[in-house]
């Protein structure tokens, strides 16, 4: 069997058990839906699995590490469906994070031991009242646990910090909010290594605190 056929054939057992799984639930699924069970915002693309119960509307994608390569489009309708207030994408991997070896893909990734022993000594620059430190040395460990989620997903990333942020948002990995956050935290990181003093006044402790909360939610993320 050639490697893509392998490929094709674990995405579609893995759309087979999903739409079991959902069914079980007592959800009204659709397995490679027609047009008309695919929401009219989402146009042409149709996507492996649309899930329906009373509580939540899924889309779901379901992509080997192969495929996923491919997908250029999909960053794209994940921002989409992102955008819509009653529907979640969900995007599922047959290949799990563990059996990932290609070198150029793990060549820039952090263990997780590293990132915690950096987390530790973020909290202590807290308690030394070191804010503007801690929060800058917070954006050093943003973007290494963000590069290490986003590999599971995509070739390695080479993109800036706000690159970075987008895509954490298109793959539904932060939320709206948490999105809002970060370019909002973004900017002031921005304005305190520019040396704009005025314009990072509002860096606290509670801000830097809910930022290491986020960087450990990303990190401890299971997509």
């Amino acid at each position: 069997m050639m490697q893509k056929d392998y490929y094709i054939e674990l995405e579609e057992k893995k759309v087979r058990e999903l739409a079991n799984e959902y069914k079980k639930k007592g959800y009204l699924v659709y397995t490679y839906p027609s047009k008309e069970n695919v929401p009219p915002f989402l146009d042409d693309y149709k996507p492996d699995l649309i899930a329906i119960s009373e509580n939540e509307k899924l889309i779901i994608e379901v992509k080997s590490k192969s495929s996923i390569k491919s997908s250029d489009k999909l960053t794209n309708y994940i921002e989409l469906i992102n955008r819509q207030k009653e529907w979640k994408f969900e995007l599922v991997l047959t290949n799990p994070k563990k059996k990932i070896s290609n070198e150029h893909l793990l060549s820039n990734f952090v263990e997780i031991e590293e990132i915690d022993r950096r987390l530790n000594e973020i909290n202590e620059l807290i308690q030394a009242n070191f804010l503007e430190p801690a929060f800058l040395y917070a954006w050093v460990v943003f973007e290494a646990v963000s590069r290490n989620q986003l590999v599971t997903y995509k070739k390695q990333s080479k993109s800036n910090i706000e690159s970075l942020i987008k895509e954490l948002f298109s793959y539904g990995i932060v939320n709206k909010a948490e999105y809002n956050f970060l370019q909002n935290s973004f900017h002031q990181r921005n304005n305190l290594i520019h040396g704009f003093y005025n314009k990072t006044n509002n860096i606290n402790e509670k801000k830097i605190k809910e930022f290491v909360k986020l960087i450990t939610q990303i990190k401890e993320n299971e997509n």
